[in-house]
């Protein structure tokens, strides 16, 4: 038995690393160039304030931000932006009682190589909240309807960054 248990934790010394700041999830795109196609940015123009949450969500998970394309260099399109928060549920006397809000992000990502086929990626990525609302709140309601659209930019950002680690 003790024998069992040795062996176990010495194929887990080897095998398991946690996850910390060199991880796949948590950088998922270490030193790979991208490129915001600014030529078509459906939906998102550069004064959006999805911008600059998009560029430091990049630089977050590891990507270097170019200005020119170049093999290796990851192009990256936005096709759309939608933010939008939807009613789900109603009290008995038809007041709101909770909103839906999401963030959606339609894109393709394409990655010349230096020799063959270019690698892409179409995808839309999504990321939604439910939200709790009181009448009797409204001002308490407003600032966590904003805290909930930020943490949802990231989120979407976040989720684009590991689509992107595919093209690598």
């Amino acid at each position: 038995m003790f024998t069992l248990l040795t062996l176990s934790l010495q194929g887990c010394s080897t095998g398991f690393k946690p996850r910390g700041a060199d991880s796949a999830t948590h950088v998922p795109l270490k030193q790979l160039a991208v490129l915001i196609d600014s030529s078509e940015k459906k939906g998102l123009e550069r004064k959006s304030t999805f911008t600059p949450v998009l560029e430091r969500g990049l630089r977050n998970s590891g990507a270097e931000l170019v200005t020119e394309s170049a093999p290796g260099v990851i192009v990256l399109k936005i096709n759309g932006l939608k933010e939008d928060k939807t009613v789900s549920a109603y009290s008995a006397v038809r007041q709101v009682r909770e909103f839906n809000h999401y963030v959606e992000l339609d894109f393709l990502a394409k990655r010349q190589a230096a020799v063959g086929e270019p690698k892409q990626v179409t995808a839309t990525v999504r990321a939604e909240k439910a939200q709790i609302y009181d009448s009797q709140y409204v001002l308490g309601g407003a600032e966590e309807e904003r805290s909930i659209q930020r943490e949802l930019r990231a989120e979407v950002v976040r989720l684009l960054a590991l689509r992107l680690a595919v093209l690598k």
